[in-house]
């Protein structure tokens, strides 16, 4: 799980938009997809993120749309979040993949599209600290 735990010279400021038909739990990092806000980890990009959810919602039953959803938008917010893999003081500066979407795989850098998120500071071998890498398209 994503856990906010301070701002950078900003303060709290939630977003809510349009959920498409899924689920979302607090604490997921959300990304756009077709103008939905979604979780599918595996196509999070740091072009497409939107943030991480701040309340659990459940419109897997309805229709696109239908139900909204909290989430943290700043890029100046800091997480603390778990890893797939154990977290080492040598990771700190890497900008890691998701593994799931609560948590990261901290032992090899993604690349400019999937490294979503900038390890910033070493906790445990099983947590992190940073902030999500909010960016435009990668050049081809």
């Amino acid at each position: 799980m994503f856990e906010l735990k301070k701002f950078l010279g900003t303060e709290e400021a939630n977003w809510e938009e349009l959920v498409g038909v899924e689920s979302i739990a607090k604490g997921d990092v959300v990304y756009s997809s077709s103008g939905y806000v979604a979780q599918g980890y595996a196509s999070v990009t740091a072009a497409l993120l939107m943030g991480v959810a701040m309340q659990t919602v459940d419109n897997s039953g309805g229709s696109a749309g239908d139900l909204t959803v909290q989430y943290q938008p700043s890029p100046l917010a800091i997480y603390d979040v778990g890893t797939a893999d154990t977290m080492a003081q040598a990771y700190v500066g890497i900008n890691a993949a998701l593994a799931s979407s609560l948590t990261i795989t901290s032992n090899s850098a993604g690349t400019d599209i999937t490294g979503v998120f900038k390890i910033m500071k070493f906790i445990s071998t099983s947590k992190a600290r940073g902030r999500l890498n909010f960016s435009t398209e990668a050049d081809t």
